[in-house]
């Protein structure tokens, strides 16, 4: 199973700042609450920026909103965010799977304290 670290994590937010197309092709499953706590503020700015802008903010507005140090990725060979695209997509499914999960063990654990 992989292990989505926050390094990875981070790579993905630089790979998708770093080209637009892919941010498009992952924006119906990029949600900031899938991402690790730290970076869901910078994955929800990213989000929104998109959405108000419709371009991408560059590393460097994200770094200084953000007192964080992404790199740029836009001098990565295209065939790359391929594999950024399966990898996020795989992500995705994961987080959102957890997140069913602990959403269920959670109701269910209330529920049984209440009953």
């Amino acid at each position: 199973m992989a292990e989505y670290t926050f390094d990875v994590q981070k790579l993905y937010i630089e790979m998708l700042l770093a080209d637009a197309e892919s941010f498009a092709r992952a924006q119906n499953i990029f949600k900031a609450e899938s991402f690790d706590r730290k970076l869901q503020p910078i994955a929800k700015f990213i989000k929104e920026y998109m959405d108000e802008y419709k371009v991408m903010p560059e590393v460097e507005q994200v770094n200084a909103k953000f007192d964080i140090k992404l790199k740029s990725a836009k001098d990565l060979d295209p065939s790359h965010f391929n594999w950024l695209l399966d990898e996020f997509e795989t992500f995705s499914r994961h987080k959102a799977l957890e997140s069913a999960i602990l959403q269920w063990l959670n109701t269910h654990l209330t529920y049984r304290n209440f009953t």
